[in-house]
């Protein structure tokens, strides 16, 4: 035993143990802990108990893990002991725990800080594992090489199936967690999907009769309010048609007409279904893409996926929208152009009428992409590849597609005009002088600049702070421009159009997912990714990139886990600017979002991060062109060392303080209180005279109202009542229940004295809740109930 299980190893082990018992014994707190007593003295006897029986359970797990290692990767038995026991050391993170009840504000919040403690350790023990298993597969490949060599021996068909079920399967995931989560469709979705519900149905493109039925309500949440129709009137044809283009509505048609037998979940869930259809076949022809353009497998399979894995490819991939289908058919383009050998009439009238749908998806914004497409296209084919008189092919495909479209347009809109199918509506000449002297004279320079930042960096919804793994895209750029610098003004040349006009015109979208601007031009974006996968070797940014590809991982999952942070406003007279995910990772002493770009459209342009961010990401780009060398791989040490403070980083940040984030603050003079600070107002209760009192416009539901004084107040007094219907209620502060009761037509006070208050910078933080049942037949909206706080300073 003295040459596998030193000493010192089952000493740390005992340590180890003694950590866990520590914590779970701190833990047995949550059971008993309010705002009125959260103390707590480690009781030695039980701590000594758990940590005798921990030990065993940890020593077999550990002996276990270690000799299963030992046989996978051929390595000596000790070694593999004394590596794996390091991995636990994160575990220290746990002996600061008791500071948390310093920071106590409801026995909830505690509990879910000690679970994101506790997974925030787990995460960096497997961190390190992952560390061990990668280093021993480098050194020998044992199943690892065995996975390798049967792929290796798969044809390209196989391979190329295979991703893309992943991909479908991977995407779909996240559909099912959306469809649990209760998100139907939102933004221009609905409107897309009203058309697809009227070709099947009427054979028309006609909606007038279709927002009137509220044939939306097959596959939007029932009871919500009537959508505002997007349409164009047409009272000489008594006809409404949409101003949206009906590219993606024909996409949609097949599993519209499979999904309705389903039911509306099922609905919905198969319209996903055939958008991610498309996302796996664009992330399947980035890794065909990158196999033949770099001649390896490794980085075609990495940026399928991260591509595949990371928003905002993963998102639109599960939304009804436009950009994911001119992304796949660009990609599409660009990879014929680029590798086509043969190209016979067929495949060249395909890809004419390929370029000439993008009109059908949207008719001013995509010919910024077409044109430049078509132009590379033909190009490539008369000077690579030899192909002349049968571009007629190309030409015929793109004029009979494109014809289609203005038929459709001036048979159904009587326009030719390109802004016909949009929101601005057909203009004549004169508009449209008059608009693109609006456009080029009447909108600030610093909108412009702000807006193309903004595709990048917003905290709302900038690409780069929800995928951070493209922060890498730029440096594949340093690495095309010593390379293969034709490559890289090609690759600006085809999408900086496309993105340069929309970000002129400052077009930002709201209420759909993060980046919807650059998607339809991604690859452009995914293709440097790629050379930066293939031919980077300075072993640092390798790590950095690591830990991009994991924190963009993080972002789908707690975007999948907070949905409503997808949606954020961005657009003309927004002026909230956090960005609800970054929110989430705040907490009441610290607010992430004010250290985050925000390029809302607003009178204040100081918004000092903006400047900062974008000159940390040229000094990002100048440190990598400079870096010398290769360098080293980081000692395991190295990696203990990471982990470990990693994991007392997240407990500063994310447990020690409460999880709430306070915001929009309400200053109201209350007589006896001064001035009082109101924080996280809910829009169900509505601020009445004198100040301090709330009308509540729902029942069956809980308010909680933060406040803060310069003071710590004597008593807080309540008014609750209504002289119209019967309720019962709940009075909390805090966590602390202290009265139940009911009030039947009538007003009643109560009085709690010496209230606990928060320390909160340098003022008392009071939180008080009331829940409301209603017990009669009597409409709270129509007549609120009324809660009033009367706080008494000292």
């Amino acid at each position: 035993m003295s040459k596998k299980f030193s000493l010192p190893q089952l000493g740390l082990l005992l340590l180890l143990s003694f950590l866990g018992a520590f914590f779970v014994d701190f833990c047995r707190g949550l059971n008993r802990w309010s705002v009125l007593d959260r103390s707590w003295s480690p009781d030695p006897l039980r701590i000594l108990l758990l940590a005798l029986l921990i030990f065993p359970c940890f020593f077999c797990f550990w002996a276990l893990y270690s000799w299963l290692t030992r046989k996978t990767f051929d390595l000596d038995y000790g070694r593999s002991l004394g590596r794996d026991l390091l991995t636990y050391l994160p575990m220290l993170a746990f002996l600061p725990a008791p500071l948390m009840l310093r920071h106590y504000l409801t026995v909830d919040d505690l509990r879910a800080r000690l679970v994101l403690l506790g997974v925030g350790v787990l995460l960096a023990v497997l961190y390190l594992k992952a560390v061990h298993i990668g280093r021993w597969h480098g050194e020998r490949k044992a199943w690892g090489g065995a996975v390798a060599a049967w792929w290796s021996k798969l044809s390209l068909k196989k391979r190329a199936a295979l991703l893309f079920a992943a991909a479908v399967l991977v995407t779909n995931a996240g559909s099912l967690r959306l469809s649990s989560a209760g998100v139907a469709f939102s933004g221009d979705e609905p409107h897309y999907l009203l058309i697809t519900h009227s070709l099947l149905h009427d054979g028309d493109f006609n909606l007038k009769n279709n927002y009137a039925a509220r044939d939306y309500d097959a596959f939007m949440p029932p009871g919500i309010l009537p959508l505002e129709a997007h349409v164009h009137d047409l009272p000489e044809k008594n006809a409404a048609y949409s101003f949206h283009s009906p590219g993606v509505s024909f996409l949609m048609l097949p599993f519209y007409a499979a999904g309705e037998a389903l039911g509306r979940r099922g609905l919905i869930l198969l319209l996903r279904l055939g958008m991610s259809l498309l996302g796996a076949a664009f992330v399947l022809q980035l890794y065909l893409f990158a196999r033949r353009e770099f001649q390896r497998e490794g980085p075609a399979l990495g940026l399928w996926a991260v591509a595949c894995l990371s928003s905002p490819v993963f998102f639109y991939s599960l939304h009804i929208y436009p950009e994911m289908p001119v992304a796949f058919l660009s990609l599409w383009l660009f990879r014929l152009a680029r590798h086509g050998e043969s190209f016979t009439a067929g495949k060249l009238l395909l890809a004419g009428a390929a370029l000439a749908s993008f009109v059908w998806f949207h008719a001013i914004k995509y010919p910024l992409l077409l044109v430049p497409l078509f132009l590379y296209l033909v190009w490539s084919l008369v000077r690579r590849h030899g192909v002349r008189w049968r571009l007629a092919w190309l030409l015929a495909g793109s004029g009979f597609i494109g014809g289609l479209y203005l038929f459709f347009q001036k048979s159904l809109y009587g326009s030719l005009s390109f802004s016909t199918v949009s929101w601005q509506g057909p203009m004549s000449g004169a508009e449209s002088l008059s608009f693109i002297k609006q456009v080029l004279g009447g909108i600030p320079f610093r909108f412009r600049w702000e807006t193309l930042a903004g595709y990048f960096l917003d905290q709302k919804d900038g690409l780069l702070l929800y995928a951070p793994v493209f922060f890498f895209a730029f440096l594949g750029m340093v690495v095309m421009a010593r390379r293969k610098a034709r490559d890289l003004l090609l690759l600006i040349g085809l999408a900086a159009p496309y993105i340069l006009v929309q970000a002129f015109l400052t077009q930002r979208t709201g209420y759909a997912p993060q980046a919807r601007p650059l998607v339809s031009a991604v690859w452009a974006l995914a293709i440097p990714l790629g050379w930066f996968l293939a031919h980077n070797t300075k072993k640092l940014f390798s790590s950095l990139f690591a830990l991009a590809a994991v924190l963009s991982l993080a972002a789908v999952g707690l975007l999948l886990l907070q949905p409503a942070a997808l949606y954020q406003e961005t657009t003309q007279g927004a002026t909230e600017r956090g960005g609800a995910l970054f929110l989430g990772l705040s907490n009441l002493h610290f607010q992430l979002s004010d250290f985050l770009p925000s390029y809302l459209k607003t009178a204040d342009g100081g918004w000092k991060p903006n400047f900062i961010w974008p000159g940390l990401l040229l000094l990002f780009l100048l440190v990598y062109a400079l870096w010398p060398g290769q360098g080293r791989p980081f000692r395991f040490g190295a990696h203990v060392a990471l982990a470990t403070a990693g994991a007392g980083v997240l407990f500063f940040w994310l447990a020690l303080y409460p999880r709430d984030v306070l915001r929009n603050p309400v200053r109201m003079s209350i007589p006896g209180a001064g001035r009082v600070g109101f924080f996280n107002l809910s829009r169900a209760a509505r601020p009445s005279d004198p100040p301090g009192r709330f009308l509540l416009l729902q029942d069956g539901r809980a308010y909680n109202f933060y406040f803060a004084s310069g003071r710590p107040l004597e008593a807080l007094q309540f008014e609750v009542g209504s002289d119209r219907g019967d309720y019962a209620l709940k009075l909390a502060l805090f966590d602390h229940a202290f009265h139940r009761g009911r009030t039947r037509r009538d007003f009643r006070t109560i009085t709690y004295n010496s209230p606990p208050a928060y320390p909160w910078k340098r003022s008392f933080l009071y939180r008080v809740s009331i829940d409301l049942q209603k017990r009669s037949a009597v409409s709270t909206g129509e007549n609120p109930y009324r809660f009033e706080l009367r706080p008494v300073v000292r």
